[in-house]
């Protein structure tokens, strides 16, 4: 059961982190080119425009969030497989000195 949670994390890991990768990079390339002069003080703001923005900013505001939940588990996925390997090579020394049984 665990191989497959670990499977599935690192499957998340593997297609979730180049997505969000990409959108890092997406939010980098918007702060670097040019943006043209700022619309006349006559023009109101169109309304869709700000919700749009907001849509934006908030579906930025989840992924990141996701993101670092995402690290969180795998982390904690890591330290749970490093002690299930110490685990198993502590008990092989016990078994190969006949302190325990194969069972155990």
């Amino acid at each position: 059961m665990r191989r497959g949670l670990f499977f599935k994390l690192t499957v998340l890991v593997t297609f979730v982190a180049p997505l969000l990768a990409s959108v890092d990079i997406g939010i980098a390339q918007d702060n670097l080119t040019n943006r043209p002069a700022p619309w006349p003080a006559s023009r109101r703001a169109d309304p869709g425009e700000s919700e749009l923005t907001k849509s934006r900013t908030d579906v930025i505001q989840k992924v990141k969030e996701t993101r670092a939940g995402a690290e969180r588990l795998l982390r904690l996925h890591e330290n749970d497989r490093q002690r299930s390997l110490e685990e198993c090579e502590r008990r092989r020394e016990l078994y190969d000195q006949g302190l325990i049984a194969r069972a155990q």
